[in-house]
């Protein structure tokens, strides 16, 4: 009787999960379990992706830079736009990233949460009166 090979499992496969990220697959500085981690959703992951490799790839984009995959085996695919990325991620590696669009949207809700936030801090007793209803002198 011989010795039967068994392949081992594929690591970073070209399909990935949902909500894998694109980026830290190919990032060798990361552990294997940090690379090959799964978010609990696609909408975490794009969090992820939006907060921690989106600006890069818009910044290479706007000073004519290619913008590469990280994916290990995509090494040398770069690409001249975002969406070309993005398309590329969603046809290559199944995961949809968000588009130019929802990032936009993301970005200004953002945006006005922490207006909020920063206009709730800043207010201050006038008097035992609300501050909705004292009036403001230009």
């Amino acid at each position: 009787m011989g010795v039967e090979f068994v392949p081992s499992p594929d690591r970073f496969p070209l399909l990935m999960h949902a909500a894998q990220c694109s980026d830290c697959i190919g990032d060798e500085r990361l552990s294997v379990e940090e690379r090959a981690f799964t978010y609990c959703r696609p909408t975490v992951m794009n969090d992820h992706f939006d907060s921690q490799h989106l600006v890069r790839r818009e910044q290479a984009e706007q000073s004519g830079e290619k913008i590469r995959c990280e994916h290990p085996k995509c090494w040398n695919l770069k690409f001249q736009y975002i969406d070309e990325f993005r398309r590329h991620v969603y046809e290559v590696h199944g995961v949809i990233l968000r588009s130019s669009e929802q990032v936009k949207r993301k970005r200004l809700r953002k945006a006005r949460r922490l207006r909020m936030i920063a206009g709730k801090g800043t207010e201050r007793n006038l008097g035992g009166k609300d501050i909705c209803s004292v009036e403001i002198l230009a």
